[in-house]
C-alpha cells in the first residue's frame, strides 16, 4: 500500500508552482507576490525544481478560513 492508503500508489507532498496557484485560485504571479509579502507558505527547491508543500498550502487555506470569517449583518 502507498503512503496515501491507495494500493500501489505513492503520495508526494511536493507540488509545482502551477498546482499551488490552482489550489489557491491565484495566478502564478499572484502566488509569488503573496509569497514575497509572507502572505502564504514559501516554496523550496528540490532537485533544482521549485516546489510547494501541498499540506502547508491546504493548512494555510484552512487557517485563512478560520481567521477571516465574516459575520452577516
Amino acid at each position: 500500500m502507498g503512503l496515501d492508503g491507495g494500493a500501489g500508489m505513492s503520495y508526494s507532498d511536493n507540488i509545482s508552482k502551477k498546482e499551488a496557484a490552482r489550489l489557491l485560485g491565484y495566478s502564478e504571479s499572484t502566488l509569488m507576490r503573496h509569497v514575497k509579502s509572507a502572505g502564504c507558505p514559501a516554496p523550496y527547491k528540490l532537485g533544482g525544481k521549485l516546489c510547494f508543500s501541498r499540506q502547508e498550502i491546504l493548512e494555510w487555506i484552512e487557517e485563512q478560513k478560520r481567521n477571516n470569517r465574516v459575520m452577516p449583518r
